[in-house]
């Protein structure tokens, strides 16, 4: 992953690339405006969000800004099997309403929430094994769409069914960040089918926790 970022995004010398724990990064204390990281609560355990934000909150300037993107789950979503979403998907890709990659990648977000059975909790894919199994078997049930679907899901996501990601509320995560991050902006991105759910969240430092200044000595008598 380091390597794949320096090619990427390499090519200044000031820049420095690092694989480490959000929880145990040794960053320097007030040394960043900007922190920006995908999903980070996804793979950080919930009972561990205080420490984490403490984290951050720390490694920033007063001014500074924490930028996330979050998968809050649909409880809509909760107790759907997965043939029913890929049901969904594979008609949304047959009306020519997402492509292949949009369909598989829809597919695979609201099936994470779709396994969640409490908030918070754990999301996993691996909870549908049994059914995707059958499928694998049998796919007589399948129409055009839905065997086109759940094929590319299966060369190109299934591998990581095994994983677990937490699973939670928007507002459990503004709730655990409170004392050290406070929400300041929410965007929300248009550009594939999962991202209007999951909302990209500015945190800034309130203002009760920030250092105070030393003085410039500007305003100093002579």
């Amino acid at each position: 992953m380091v390597d794949a970022s320096q090619g990427v995004f390499g090519g200044q010398s000031s820049e420095v690339f690092e694989a480490a724990d959000w929880l145990r990064f040794e960053g320097p204390d007030a040394a960043f405006h900007l922190i920006v990281g995908d999903k980070i609560f996804d793979n950080v355990d919930p009972r561990d969000w205080p420490v984490l934000a403490h984290q951050i909150q720390r490694m920033l300037v007063p001014e500074g800004m924490f930028v996330t993107r979050l998968a809050p789950v649909r409880r809509s979503l909760m107790g759907m099997s997965f043939s029913d979403l890929l049901s969904r998907w594979g008609g949304r890709r047959k009306r020519g309403e997402v492509d292949l990659g949009g369909a598989v990648s829809g597919l695979w977000e609201e099936a994470l929430g779709a396994s969640t059975t409490e908030i918070p909790g754990i999301q996993t894919i691996a909870r549908f094994d049994q059914e995707i199994a059958r499928l694998q078997a049998d796919r007589s049930s399948l129409a055009d769409g839905e065997a086109q679907v759940f094929d590319h899901y299966l060369r190109s996501i299934d591998a990581s069914r095994m994983g677990a990601w937490s699973a939670y509320s928007l507002g459990q995560v503004i709730d655990a960040l409170g004392d050290d991050l406070t929400p300041i902006g929410i965007h929300r991105s248009h550009d594939y089918p999962a991202g209007p759910r999951q909302p990209i969240v500015a945190f800034g430092v309130p203002a009760a926790v920030r250092p105070e200044r030393e003085p410039d000595g500007s305003n100093e008598e002579s």
